[in-house]
């Protein structure tokens, strides 16, 4: 029983809670001491779990990142000041459709200016237009070799701005990839001590201070915008959830967003529902996360298949160094991937708020902002009310 509480509970680590890894950090403490009785007493998973299991490591395998020297020399590093992007020739001509591709060829060099040769730095990509409120989430491909591609759909006509950001590099991955495995139960504390008139602020962690970085831009080697022609064909499939176009979440799935801009129009969709949500502090702003309910929610699609489950993924948020080892984006992506994995194939509805945050112009916050919320709530009321 404690066996597979552990085995779901690796997986249901995923309460995502908008980036949020508190309940991840208890889940692990109690499967670290369950684990170690485990191999003490050598007792294997069955062959279903331990498949299961495979399955769900893979969906989070991420490049090898090289073991950091000794000494470790820093200007050894993945530097964004250094690294560039290019924009790649289109295909077929120079002119650029609604409905085309867009490639951008990037790569990594240290602070010594030299290429990097192996892969593993986490890059996020979007391609946007502001004066449009248009944005769209890029797929970052890892070549392995230092070099990387992003691929965008061009989903609007008129200029498209590409963006590219360094979140960590390899060497930093290396770093996560230890305290992960070393440090599971790391939490960072913010003390504030008061005597009369004087204060002092403590953390149970001492970050010195550095030149490491934290999402910074990547510079292009030229231009950095495309122009994007009227479409000549239908579009293809980008295998994205959607795009922002004048501040408005299009999705690219089967779901047609509507859009609740008032009360009347959100109680009438709710009227005679029942909306069950589960949330850690996000649902101040509305609904998040499933912590170890698959089964239950396989149980419940069995019993009643009509019944809408809708899920909320993970969100990129705002990083300072100390949040960087205990919250990082790379974490929160590994879970994210995580939840999409155990619910692939089952009749569950996704809000992609990995996708909604990165392609938005709004500041990764783990609260995304007002706008960004306002857009999630279309989508899932577009769910609840289809018509």
């Amino acid at each position: 029983y404690l066996q597979r509480i552990c085995v779901f509970a690796a997986r249901f680590s995923l309460c995502i809670c908008c980036g949020s890894l508190h309940l991840l950090l208890n889940v692990q403490r109690f499967c670290i001491f369950y684990f170690i009785l485990r191999n003490l007493f050598d007792k294997p998973l069955s062959l279903a779990d331990a498949k299961e299991e495979r399955m769900l490591l893979d969906s989070i395998a991420w490049p090898e990142t090289p073991p950091l020297p000794a000494p470790f020399l820093f200007d050894q590093t993945s530097d964004p000041a250094h690294s560039i992007f290019t924009i790649l020739p289109g295909r077929g001509g120079v002119d650029r459709h609604v409905g085309d591709q867009l490639e951008v060829m990037i790569q990594i060099y240290d602070f010594q200016g030299n290429p990097k040769k192996s892969g593993g730095d986490v890059l996020l990509a979007r391609l946007h237009n502001r004066a449009l409120e248009a944005g769209v989430a890029g797929r970052v491909v890892d070549h392995l070799n230092g070099s990387y591609s992003a691929v965008f759909p061009l989903l609007w006509e008129g200029s498209a701005h590409v963006e590219v950001t360094l979140v960590h590099s390899s060497e930093a991955v290396t770093v996560l990839h230890r305290l992960y495995r070393e440090h599971p139960e790391r939490v960072l504390f913010k003390s504030l001590f008061r005597s009369g008139s004087s204060s002092e602020t403590t953390y149970n962690v001492f970050f010195p201070p550095s030149k490491v970085n934290l999402k910074v831009f990547i510079h292009s080697s030229g231009p950095a915008n495309v122009m994007v022609l009227p479409p000549m064909k239908g579009n293809g499939k980008s295998g994205l959830s959607g795009y922002y176009y004048q501040g408005v979440w299009r999705s690219l799935g089967g779901t047609k967003v509507h859009q609740f801009n008032n009360s009347s129009a959100i109680s009438q969709c709710l009227k005679g529902k029942v909306v069950h949500m589960y949330g850690d502090s996000t649902l101040r702003q509305w609904f998040e996360y499933f912590d170890s309910i698959r089964r239950a929610v396989i149980r419940l699609l069995n019993r009643a298949p009509d019944t809408l489950v809708v899920i909320m993924t993970a969100n990129l948020r705002g990083l300072t160094p100390s949040e960087s080892l205990n919250y990082s984006d790379w974490y929160t992506l590994q879970l994210d991937k995580v939840l999409r994995a155990v619910f692939k194939g089952f009749n569950v509805r996704l809000v992609d708020a990995w996708e909604m945050t990165l392609a938005h112009h709004l500041p990764h916050n783990i609260h995304p902002g007002r706008p960004i919320v306002k857009n999630m709530i279309d989508i899932l009321l577009s769910y609840i009310c289809t018509k």
